[in-house]
């Protein structure tokens, strides 16, 4: 605001209040991104759109807006109660339209908007007409779970961990588990409640069984389950006439795998085990993922390479070479995945 007698500065100072309400008319429109967008960042947006005030009414510049957003309904009164969303543009010219993503909103709720503008002289505007919007409840079930592994602990009553890794869904609810005696099923669910964690122990191993198949499905908040994931199996040490007396890296399967299809890496870890990995080596001898064994018990153990590397990236196809790396021991084999 440009310096003037006290007469215009009052003014102008009542154009800024009054007329800045009246040029503030939002817009919204859902953006309804893609699938893997929409899983990556977990939420909807919201495009908010209005007509730039100027710095004097309806001229100029002005020099901040505010904008604030609820989740309960929201007044001019209580618009100071509202969070600010941050990010906001500089104000255009007066008369220029406007907008912004408003992004991290949530499918299922409501929302209240209000925005109010900033003149130079540090004056601020009554706030915009209130505009309140609801995003439609989430149809589409949660990704399967991936990163799926199990693992046998010893020490007392045998029991089984699964580990996976967490979904990125905004409207996620929890997890089930899935366990069979065999590759082809039958399957049954196991545990009475769905799991929030991304890790459950099944203390309850159904007797008689040398080796155990374990799923994970995830669950949204309107009920919608997600397709199940890549099976995990465990060879129970019970099932065995007795351990491995040495490490060996057992021939993979599927190999070839297909993308999207998970490797089995069976590792054979004698009693006692001790510090070792497997790490698998692209053609040109670089490292893509690396399997710790380090607390692994003794037993056929497993390794599930869903073909992704250490940054959760799916790998090219080709021959990869998988080490173990053992102590006094050192087994290599090739491996491939395909298209």
């Amino acid at each position: 605001m440009t310096t003037r007698g006290r007469c215009d500065r009052d003014r102008s100072q009542s154009l800024v209040r009054r007329d800045a309400l009246g040029l503030f008319v939002f817009v919204l429109l859902l953006l309804w991104l893609a699938p893997a967008l929409s899983r990556a960042q977990g939420a909807d947006s919201l495009v908010v759109s209005w007509t730039a005030p100027g710095d004097d009414g309806d001229v100029g510049q002005a020099a901040a807006y505010e904008l604030r957003i609820a989740t309960s309904p929201m007044t001019a009164a209580s618009f100071g109660s509202g969070l600010v969303v941050p990010g906001t543009p500089d104000p255009a010219t007066a008369g220029s339209r406007e907008s912004f993503v408003v992004r991290g909103l949530t499918r299922g709720a409501s929302y209240w908007l209000g925005i109010r503008t900033m003149d130079d002289a540090g004056n601020w505007s009554a706030v915009s007409n209130i505009v309140s919007f609801s995003l439609a409840p989430d149809a589409a079930p949660p990704a399967a779970p991936a990163g799926v592994s199990t693992q046998v602990l010893t020490g007392g009553t045998p029991s089984v961990r699964v580990a996976w890794a967490a979904n990125a869904e905004a409207d996620l609810a929890g997890y089930r588990i899935y366990r069979a005696t065999s590759a082809s099923g039958p399957w049954q669910r196991v545990g009475s409640t769905l799991h929030v964690a991304t890790n459950w122990t099944d203390t309850q191993l159904p007797a008689g069984s040398d080796a155990l198949w374990y799923s994970v499905s995830a669950y949204d908040r309107s009920g919608g389950e997600s397709a199940r994931s890549a099976t995990s199996h465990v060879v129970l040490s019970s099932g065995l006439t007795a351990a491995p007396v040495a490490w060996d890296l057992q021939a993979s399967y599927p190999n070839p795998a297909r993308a999207g299809a998970t490797m089995r890496l069976p590792v054979a870890i004698p009693a006692g085990g001790g510090a070792a990995r497997v790490e698998l080596l692209d053609g040109a001898g670089r490292l893509v993922r690396r399997f710790d064994l380090s607390g692994y018990s003794a037993g056929i153990r497993e390794l599930a390479w869903d073909g992704t590397n250490e940054a959760g990236r799916p790998c090219a196809p080709g021959v990869y070479r998988a080490i173990l790396v053992a102590p006094g021991r050192t087994r290599s084999i090739f491996v491939a995945r395909v298209p």
